[in-house]
């Protein structure tokens, strides 16, 4: 489990995400529905002891929809074990 202990955003911009889906080098991609119900893909890169720093944000494409869809499955199916 990775631990966000304070995210560093720019202009006072707030997006609820609900899943960590897979990680690159120093970087964490998200991707989650906003409160607008859109699926949203945010790159993060880390700044150490927890801190991180948006690099991107965009509509999530075919390739994260299919890791989001295979992931929630997987969660679900873990749940009932």
């Amino acid at each position: 489990m990775i631990l966000v202990r304070k995210l560093i955003w720019i202009r006072g911009i707030y997006i609820i995400l609900q899943n960590i889906i897979r990680t690159a080098k120093k970087r964490l991609v998200l991707i989650g529905l906003t409160e607008a119900e859109i699926l949203l893909t945010v790159v993060l890169e880390s700044k150490g002891r927890g801190v991180y720093y948006p690099i991107t944000a965009y509509p999530s494409d075919s390739q994260d929809i299919t890791l989001y869809n295979v992931y929630k499955e997987v969660k679900n199916e873990n749940k009932y074990q």
